[in-house]
């Protein structure tokens, strides 16, 4: 059986001997925040997702997906997370948390393969991709 979020999660604050306070001072997050990841309230979004991967030192897509094998580069995923939330602005778009958590490690695998970080212009490409494959 494929374990949650909130399995990952744990496991990952297991290993740093982190409890929900300490992880919520850690990341700057208030701990009502990171309670309500834990109650299936909310999933954490981009600027936390961010926090989190590096205070526990774990990749967003296997915390987010459970996927192995990424790496955690710190300076290609603030590239990423900052070319969303720029086209997020540009096009005025209000795409949910959860959803743009999603789409921050899709690029985040993407750019990882190619060593590199990515600009507004690749991520509003990426999103048409996506939009054109999900109609």
């Amino acid at each position: 059986m494929e374990r949650s979020f909130v399995e990952r999660l744990k496991e990952a604050m297991d290993r740093k001997g982190m409890n929900q306070y300490q992880l919520a001072r850690a990341i700057d997050a208030p701990v009502t925040t990171v309670n309500s990841w834990f109650t299936g309230k909310a999933e954490p979004r981009p600027e936390y997702l961010q926090r989190i991967v590096r205070e526990l030192n774990v990749s967003p897509a296997w915390l987010l997906f459970g996927e192995a094998g990424l790496r955690y580069d710190p300076d290609i995923l603030r590239s990423v997370i900052r070319a969303v939330e720029e086209l997020e602005r540009m096009e005025g778009l209000d795409i949910r948390p959860e959803k743009k958590a999603e789409l921050v490690t899709i690029l985040y695998e993407e750019s990882l393969e190619e060593e590199k970080g990515v600009q507004t212009e690749e991520v509003q490409d990426m999103m048409h991709r996506l939009l054109r494959l999900a109609t």
